[in-house]
């Protein structure tokens, strides 16, 4: 693979890199309590926050006009970008909405739409959080118990509206959100003797490696369950078939971000590395080296096709294009 650009900025670990839709913003979130925007041009960045402790994870709306971030003291941040004539601009966003959610550290949050948020910590609960247009406020919908332990990772498929969720506790929880049904909320606990047998396959991998799930995607067609583990162990679980298609160690240390592009599955790893994986026959193709363990990874195809951000430990940005 080749390197971009490698740009420092922060001055402790990168948490969290996103992309706008259009491509024309890049934010970033450091343990070092600072939230930064990456010009399009990729040759300097602007800190336009500071959050009390540190910032661990942030999101793009899919629009585009909002962005959040969020912290180890429960304190999540909205930001509102302006637009001429309905194009989004590059200057610094507005805080619009400071709130606390949380007693307890957020440790992942995403967009289910343009308006509805979906924030998770170490408290082991799931809230969906609500963005109020007319006053720019924002509220709780709901708070979900589906886990024991941290919250780290969650993906929202819509096709099925249902929230997938993974922590440390080693359990995936299904979470359906389609109001229009009987259960507004229900939530799937791995862990239950009752629950559907697919899920508890899942479990023992986990069991079995003795390491907790550091990472989660899905497929593009969403019927399979990619998982990374704090053991380096990947795991790819078809849903329909109930059946672990595989279950291998690809990395040295704890596994940091999966994510599917192109018929290609790419892994970022606490041992420095990144790695790219055929979707088909799960070969190797690809690989890159970084200067400290990788703690962020996030397409960008609006770069290229192929092409990523990663975020180091100590705060480099790495911009990175693979070809076959």
């Amino acid at each position: 693979g080749n390197e971009i650009v490698s740009l420092t900025g922060h001055s402790d670990r990168v948490m969290g890199v996103a992309m706008s839709g259009d491509g024309s913003q890049i934010i970033t979130t450091s343990m070092d309590k600072t939230i930064k925007l990456w010009s399009p041009k990729l040759n300097k960045s602007t800190v336009f926050a500071n959050h009390n402790s540190e910032v661990s994870c942030l999101a793009y709306s899919p629009h585009g006009l909002f962005a959040v971030s969020a912290d180890r003291n429960g304190i999540i941040m909205l930001w509102k970008f302006s637009e001429e004539n309905g194009i989004i601009t590059d200057n610094v966003p507005e805080n619009v909405i400071t709130q606390k959610i949380s007693d307890n550290s957020i440790n992942t949050v995403s967009f289910m739409t343009r308006t509805k948020l979906v924030i998770g910590g170490d408290d082991g609960i799931v809230t969906i959080w609500q963005i109020e247009h007319s006053d720019v406020i924002g509220k709780t919908v709901w708070h979900i118990s589906g886990h024991t332990d941290w919250v780290l990772n969650m993906k929202y498929c819509n096709n099925y509206k249902n929230l997938i969720t993974t922590g440390t506790d080693g359990k995936i929880s299904i979470i359906c959100t389609d109001r229009q049904k009987n259960t507004p909320v229900s939530v799937v606990d791995v862990g239950s003797e009752n629950q559907s047998a697919q899920w508890l396959h899942a479990l023992d991998v986990i069991d079995r490696c003795n390491g907790y799930l550091s990472d989660m995607c899905m497929s593009n067609d969403v019927t399979i369950v990619i998982t990374g583990d704090s053991n380096g162990y990947i795991t790819l679980y078809i849903m329909q078939q109930d059946r672990i298609c595989l279950h291998k160690k690809i990395h040295a240390g704890l596994i940091s971000d999966v994510k599917v592009h192109n018929g290609f599955i790419y892994t970022a790893s606490h041992d420095r590395t990144v790695k790219i994986w055929d979707g088909k026959d799960f070969r190797q193709v690809g690989q890159f080296f970084c200067q400290a363990p990788v703690s962020s990874l996030v397409k960008a195809p609006q770069l290229g096709n192929d092409s990523f951000l990663c975020g180091d430990t100590l705060g480099n940005l790495y911009f990175l294009k693979w070809q076959s």
